[in-house]
């Protein structure tokens, strides 16, 4: 079975099946430009998570790790890069777009410049506990919770002691 993820803006919707992505008029689905990625969305896409539109530029995160944003006008490949893992979603804060990547064994938050996919900043989340054997790090399917201003985040992750002593989250 193949998935179909939509993001839209005032006069475009944006759709993926496979490894196609398409812009269609809004008013009459009349499609304006079709463009190919490397692979499908990742299996655990929902809820359009990895299609997003930011600024002119549609941003769509593949099943292979391919990462790419294309002119929302034209359906041109402006940028593609690659991920070193496979994230389930992308989100959008403050206009740039956040993924979760694995850089060294280590997992970070990687803000990307929509424009030109260029990384902005990249952000190893980690949570320090009473110990030192207690710090917890962020994994690839942590969860971003953004404001609707999309000014500030905040990441979900960590772990807490049961009464009989098992870990839970």
């Amino acid at each position: 079975t193949s998935r179909i993820s939509m993001a839209g803006d005032e006069a475009l919707i944006f759709a993926t099946i496979k490894t196609r992505v398409m812009a269609l008029k809004r008013q009459t689905g009349q499609v304006v430009w079709e463009a190919s990625v490397s692979d499908k969305l990742p299996y655990r896409c929902t809820n359009n998570d990895c299609l997003r539109v930011v600024d002119q530029r549609v941003i769509v995160l593949a099943g292979d790790g391919g990462l790419y944003g294309l002119d929302a006008q034209s359906g041109r490949t402006v940028w593609n890069t690659r991920l070193n893992s496979t994230p389930d979603r992308l989100y959008v804060i403050n206009d740039q777009v956040a993924v979760f990547d694995e850089r060294d064994d280590e997992v970070v938050l990687s803000i990307i410049d929509p424009a030109d996919g260029s990384e902005r900043q990249a952000v190893k989340p980690v949570c320090a506990g009473r110990s030192s054997s207690m710090t917890d790090e962020a994994s690839l399917d942590s969860l971003v919770l953004v404001d609707p201003d999309q000014k500030s985040f905040y990441i979900l992750f960590g772990r807490s002691e049961g009464r009989r002593g098992g870990k839970g989250w």
